[in-house]
Protein backbone atom coordinates (compact mmCIF):
# COMPACT_ATOMS: atom_id res chain seq x y z
CA UNK A 1 0.00 0.00 0.00
CA UNK A 2 2.96 2.38 0.84
CA UNK A 3 4.51 1.73 -2.25
CA UNK A 4 1.39 2.40 -4.17
CA UNK A 5 0.59 5.76 -1.97
CA UNK A 6 3.99 6.61 -3.35
CA UNK A 7 3.69 5.74 -6.92
CA UNK A 8 0.02 7.97 -6.96
CA UNK A 9 1.38 10.80 -5.05
CA UNK A 10 4.50 11.26 -7.54
CA UNK A 11 2.82 10.25 -10.56
CA UNK A 12 -0.76 11.86 -10.02
CA UNK A 13 -1.49 15.06 -12.23
CA UNK A 14 -2.10 17.71 -9.24
CA UNK A 15 -4.39 20.75 -8.73
CA UNK A 16 -2.45 21.69 -6.89
CA UNK A 17 1.64 21.76 -5.15
CA UNK A 18 4.23 23.62 -3.51
CA UNK A 19 5.68 24.23 -0.23
CA UNK A 20 3.70 24.76 2.81
CA UNK A 21 4.92 25.02 6.84
CA UNK A 22 3.47 22.29 8.99
CA UNK A 23 3.26 22.93 12.44
CA UNK A 24 3.96 19.51 14.47
CA UNK A 25 1.42 17.63 16.57
CA UNK A 26 3.20 18.37 19.80
CA UNK A 27 2.74 22.04 22.09
CA UNK A 28 5.84 24.35 21.34
CA UNK A 29 6.71 22.35 18.05
CA UNK A 30 7.43 25.22 15.16
CA UNK A 31 6.70 25.01 11.96
CA UNK A 32 8.59 22.82 9.22
CA UNK A 33 8.40 23.53 5.63
CA UNK A 34 6.89 20.53 3.58
CA UNK A 35 6.24 20.12 -0.30
CA UNK A 36 2.43 19.35 -0.73
CA UNK A 37 0.61 17.86 -3.43
CA UNK A 38 -3.10 17.87 -4.29
CA UNK A 39 -4.30 14.90 -6.28
CA UNK A 40 -8.27 14.84 -6.03
CA UNK A 41 -9.14 14.63 -2.64
CA UNK A 42 -5.67 13.30 -1.32
CA UNK A 43 -3.15 15.78 -0.55
CA UNK A 44 0.33 14.29 0.00
CA UNK A 45 3.36 15.99 1.76
CA UNK A 46 6.65 15.23 1.76
CA UNK A 47 9.95 16.42 3.62
CA UNK A 48 12.04 19.05 2.12
CA UNK A 49 15.87 19.07 2.84
CA UNK A 50 16.73 22.48 3.67
CA UNK A 51 14.39 24.06 0.61
CA UNK A 52 15.79 22.15 -1.95
CA UNK A 53 12.46 21.72 -4.21
CA UNK A 54 13.80 18.45 -6.18
CA UNK A 55 14.60 16.47 -2.62
CA UNK A 56 10.68 15.25 -2.36
CA UNK A 57 11.21 13.41 -5.77
CA UNK A 58 11.17 9.48 -5.30
CA UNK A 59 10.45 9.72 -1.83
CA UNK A 60 7.30 8.34 -0.24
CA UNK A 61 5.13 11.14 1.46
CA UNK A 62 5.66 11.54 4.73
CA UNK A 63 1.74 11.65 5.10
CA UNK A 64 -1.53 11.64 3.26
CA UNK A 65 -4.80 13.46 4.28
CA UNK A 66 -7.67 12.05 2.96
CA UNK A 67 -9.95 15.25 2.04
CA UNK A 68 -13.06 14.38 3.28
CA UNK A 69 -15.81 15.23 6.02
CA UNK A 70 -13.47 18.59 6.70
CA UNK A 71 -13.47 22.48 6.97
CA UNK A 72 -10.47 25.30 6.70
CA UNK A 73 -10.52 27.59 9.45
CA UNK A 74 -8.36 30.55 9.29
CA UNK A 75 -5.92 31.18 11.90
CA UNK A 76 -3.73 33.61 11.37
CA UNK A 77 -2.38 34.95 14.62
CA UNK A 78 0.23 36.85 16.57
CA UNK A 79 3.41 36.38 14.95
CA UNK A 80 2.22 34.31 11.77
CA UNK A 81 0.31 35.56 9.03
CA UNK A 82 -1.06 33.49 5.95
CA UNK A 83 -1.94 30.09 8.46
CA UNK A 84 -4.98 28.21 8.10
CA UNK A 85 -6.08 24.50 10.03
CA UNK A 86 -7.82 21.80 8.20
CA UNK A 87 -10.25 20.57 10.61
CA UNK A 88 -12.41 16.95 10.77
CA UNK A 89 -14.61 15.48 12.78
CA UNK A 90 -18.45 17.29 13.51
CA UNK A 91 -16.97 19.28 16.14
CA UNK A 92 -14.43 21.13 13.86
CA UNK A 93 -13.75 23.95 16.28
CA UNK A 94 -12.68 21.60 18.90
CA UNK A 95 -9.61 20.56 19.80
CA UNK A 96 -10.42 18.19 22.21
CA UNK A 97 -12.77 15.83 20.35
CA UNK A 98 -9.97 13.23 19.30
CA UNK A 99 -9.67 14.07 15.61
CA UNK A 100 -7.11 15.26 14.01
CA UNK A 101 -6.04 18.84 13.09
CA UNK A 102 -3.56 19.94 10.61
CA UNK A 103 -1.87 23.40 11.06
CA UNK A 104 -0.40 25.07 8.17
CA UNK A 105 1.28 28.07 6.87
CA UNK A 106 1.01 29.68 3.38
CA UNK A 107 4.47 31.83 2.00
CA UNK A 108 2.07 34.24 1.14
CA UNK A 109 -1.61 36.08 1.33
CA UNK A 110 -1.88 34.82 -2.74
CA UNK A 111 -0.65 31.56 -1.69
CA UNK A 112 -2.89 31.08 1.30
CA UNK A 113 -6.25 31.58 -1.54
CA UNK A 114 -5.22 29.53 -3.58
CA UNK A 115 -4.46 26.66 -1.04
CA UNK A 116 -8.02 27.38 0.45
CA UNK A 117 -9.93 27.41 -2.77
CA UNK A 118 -8.18 24.11 -4.19
CA UNK A 119 -8.78 22.44 -0.91
CA UNK A 120 -12.12 23.73 -1.10
CA UNK A 121 -12.92 22.02 -4.16
CA UNK A 122 -11.34 18.86 -3.56
CA UNK A 123 -13.60 16.40 -1.95
CA UNK A 124 -16.06 14.29 -3.68
CA UNK A 125 -18.62 15.98 -1.70
CA UNK A 126 -18.29 19.63 -3.13
CA UNK A 127 -17.96 17.97 -6.83
CA UNK A 128 -21.51 15.80 -5.32
CA UNK A 129 -22.71 19.49 -4.47
CA UNK A 130 -21.89 20.79 -7.70
CA UNK A 131 -23.38 17.96 -9.97
CA UNK A 132 -27.10 18.49 -7.86
CA UNK A 133 -26.84 22.33 -8.69
CA UNK A 134 -26.50 21.08 -12.40
CA UNK A 135 -28.40 19.16 -12.73
CA UNK A 136 -31.40 21.58 -11.25
CA UNK A 137 -30.38 23.80 -13.64
CA UNK A 138 -30.61 21.57 -16.64
CA UNK A 139 -33.99 20.89 -15.19
CA UNK A 140 -35.17 24.15 -15.07
CA UNK A 141 -33.67 25.16 -18.47
CA UNK A 142 -34.90 22.64 -20.37
CA UNK A 143 -37.40 19.95 -19.15
CA UNK A 144 -34.89 17.00 -18.89
CA UNK A 145 -33.98 15.34 -15.39
CA UNK A 146 -30.81 13.00 -15.00
CA UNK A 147 -31.78 9.95 -12.71
CA UNK A 148 -28.85 9.95 -10.51
CA UNK A 149 -25.05 10.80 -10.30
CA UNK A 150 -24.19 7.57 -12.22
CA UNK A 151 -26.73 7.68 -15.26
CA UNK A 152 -25.66 10.26 -17.12
CA UNK A 153 -28.22 9.76 -19.77
CA UNK A 154 -31.50 12.27 -19.35
CA UNK A 155 -34.97 11.51 -20.12
CA UNK A 156 -37.82 13.67 -21.27
CA UNK A 157 -40.16 14.32 -18.84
Amino acid sequence: NEKELAHLAENSPSAKEGILHKKGPGRGQGYKPRWFRLCGNLLFYFKIEDFNLESWKGNEPAGCIVLEGFTIQDESVHHHTNCFQILFGSSAGSKDDGTRHYHLMAPDYTQLHEWNKALSEASYEHWRKTLRMLQQRVLLLSGNVCLSVYDLVCYST
